[in-house]
Parts: C-alpha cells; structure tokens; sequence
C-alpha cells in the first residue's frame, strides 16, 4: 500500500510518500509557505506517486482539548493565537482533502482519507530522531522532523485501517 501522510504545522507542513508494504520511503519533503504552496506540493507528490492512502495528523483530539501547546510560568497556555491559526491552516487542508478525495472517488479511483488525532501531550507521539527514521524505513538521505513525522502520521493512519478491518 503506498500512503501520503501529511504533517500541517505552523510554519511548514510535512509531507512523506510511502510503501508500507516494502517499507521504505518513496519521497520526502518539507514546504513552507501559504495554503496554496503547500497544497501544490501535496497534488504534485499524488500525481507522481499514486497513492491510495492520504493520511493527514489533525490537531484536535477526540477529547477536543489542543494537544501541543507550551504553558509559561504562571502555568496558563502560551501562544493560543498561534494554536489558532494552526487549527484553521489544518482543517483547511483536511477540508481540501476531504473534497479532493471525494472527487477521486468518484472518478472511480481507490483512494482513502484517514485524520490521524494528535498523539495527545506533547512528548508521547510517534516521533524518531533521524538516525532511528533511517533505519525503519530504509532511507539514506537527509529529512526533516516535519517530513518524518508526515510518515509516522501515514503508517499510523494504516493500522487503523486494518484494525478497522478485523
């Protein structure tokens, strides 16, 4: 199964195209910019890579409390408006994705859309350093945290997949 797994953050969004059946990484990359960059960039990895899984890391949890934020000295939540506008640039591209998906279902293509949930508090995601990226996915070059996280939001949408399934 080849997966697009997507990583919207603030400032960049990672993106990361994978096999997992061979797994191994297909294409990495990091774009920053405005919604328009960085759909084009994720249209530009589907079209060269044909997946049938577009997985995308939401920010809001089931619990609907923020996962990620930093609490300042007095304990209360830091940079809320930048939390804010993470969680419309998200849901912005899940909204383009939800239609995009539709629309290629209907042409007839498998594609499935999967929101991966945030992992919860910061620190008890998915997340590997480069070197331990390498290894599991059998890559030589460099990446980004963006890009690798993009993959473990891919791999992760796909167990839920198949835990769906039994």
């Amino acid at each position: 199964m080849i997966a697009l797994g997507i990583d919207p953050g603030c400032t960049a969004t990672g993106f990361a195209v994978v096999d997992l059946d061979a797994h191994k990484v297909l294409a990495l990359r990091t774009v920053k910019g405005d919604f328009e960059a960085r759909r084009q960039a994720a249209a530009d990895m589907e079209i060269r890579h044909h997946p049938t899984l577009v997985a995308i890391q939401v920010p809001i949890p089931e619990d609907g409390k923020i996962a990620f934020y930093n609490r300042g000295p007095d304990g209360k939540p830091r940079n809320v408006a930048a939390m804010i506008r993470h969680t419309a640039a998200t849901y912005e591209l899940v909204g383009y994705y939800r239609g995009a998906v539709r629309q290629a279902q209907e042409m007839g293509f498998a594609l499935t859309l999967v929101e991966v949930c945030s992992q919860g508090r910061k620190g008890q995601g998915l997340k590997m350093d480069a070197k331990r990226f390498n290894i599991y996915w059998q890559y030589e070059g460099r990446s980004s945290e963006h890009a690798r996280d993009a993959a473990a939001i891919a791999a992760q949408a796909a167990m839920m997949m198949l835990g769906a399934k039994a």
